[in-house]
């Protein structure tokens, strides 16, 4: 994702990540979706890094949340 990002910003630089978002796939347990939610939080680590700002970060959905927001 970080060469697309950098493609990106070399291409179009008006247009800044202000952060990312996602939904997972519909687990039968909300416990599954965990392992999701950790990768998003480092890839949004890596791109804070790389862009060196603070970005958003959404996840998670009302059966989910309370795992999304650990």
């Amino acid at each position: 994702l970080i060469p697309f990002i950098s493609a990106l910003e070399a291409l179009t630089p008006e247009v800044h990540l202000e952060g990312l978002m996602t939904i997972t796939e519909a687990y039968a347990s909300a416990e599954d979706a965990r392992d999701d939610f950790i990768k998003m939080k480092e890839l949004t680590n890596q791109l804070e890094k790389y862009t060196g700002r603070a970005l958003s970060l959404s996840m998670g959905m009302s059966a989910d949340f309370d795992i999304a927001i650990e």
